[in-house]
C-alpha cells in the first residue's frame, strides 16, 4: 500500500496533453451525466455506483467493479468529478500472479504507443531482493519494489498525467488526472486539513 500510495504522489505531478489523453474516449472537463450516458452507449456498462462526498458536496465519485480494460478485467474503475467536470481516473487491474510482470510491460508498451516513450521509469528492487533473482513478486508484495512508468507530454505547460505502477497488492494501478482541475481539489483538501491543525 505504501508503494501505491507514493506512485499516486508521485505520479499526479506527471504531464500529458489534455487534447491527446482521453480514458475510454472521456474527455477532461465532460459532467457526470455525460459521463455515465458515453460509458453505457460505447462500454454497455450501466448502473455504476455514485459516491457523493459528505464533506465537500463539490466532489462526486462514480465507479464500476468488474469491467474490461486494456484486455484486462479490472476491479474497479473510478471517475472523480469536481463540480460536475470529470478529472481524474484510478483503474485498477489484478491479473494473474504469473503474469503481473509481463501485463505490466505490455501495459506500457501500449500506453507508449499512444503517447509516446516513458519520459521515466522505475524499476528496482529492496534488499534483499533484486532483479532477476526469481522472487520478484515476493519483492512486490513485501512492498520492497519501486516498479511504475510516467509520460510527460509537454514538458513545459502541463495540462494532465498519466501514470502506471504496480502496487504491492500485486496489482496494476493505471492512473489519470486533469491538473487543471484536480490542482484546485488538492488546494482545497490540504486548506481543510490545514484546519485541523
Amino acid at each position: 500500500m505504501r508503494n501505491f500510495i507514493l506512485g499516486i504522489v508521485f505520479f499526479l505531478s506527471l504531464q500529458l496533453s489534455a487534447q491527446e489523453l482521453s480514458l475510454w474516449n472521456l474527455k477532461y472537463g465532460i459532467t457526470q451525466k455525460q459521463a455515465i450516458t458515453q460509458i453505457a452507449k460505447e462500454r454497455g456498462l450501466t448502473d455504476p455506483v455514485i459516491i457523493n462526498d459528505t464533506a465537500d458536496s463539490d466532489n462526486i465519485l462514480i465507479y464500476y467493479s468488474d469491467c474490461p480494460f486494456a484486455g484486462e478485467d479490472a476491479e474497479l474503475v473510478t471517475l472523480s468529478f469536481y463540480k460536475d467536470q470529470f478529472y481524474r481516473a484510478i483503474i485498477m487491474l489484478k491479473p494473474k500472479e504469473s503474469r503481473l510482470l509481463t501485463k505490466y510491460d505490455s501495459l506500457v508498451d501500449d500506453i507508449s504507443t499512444k503517447y509516446g516513450k516513458p519520459d521515466k521509469k522505475m524499476y528496482s528492487f529492496d534488499y534483499p531482493f533484486e532483479e532477476g533473482d526469481g522472487y520478484e513478486l515476493s519483492a512486490i508484495k513485501s512492498g520492497k519494489s519501486n516498479i511504475a512508468s510516467r509520460w510527460s507530454i509537454p514538458n513545459r505547460m502541463p495540462t494532465s498525467t498519466v501514470a502506471i505502477v504496480i502496487t504491492d497488492q500485486a496489482k496494476i494501478a493505471v492512473l489519470y488526472d486533469y491538473l487543471k482541475i484536480s490542482d484546485i481539489v488538492d488546494v482545497k483538501e490540504k486548506n481543510k486539513n490545514l484546519k485541523d491543525l
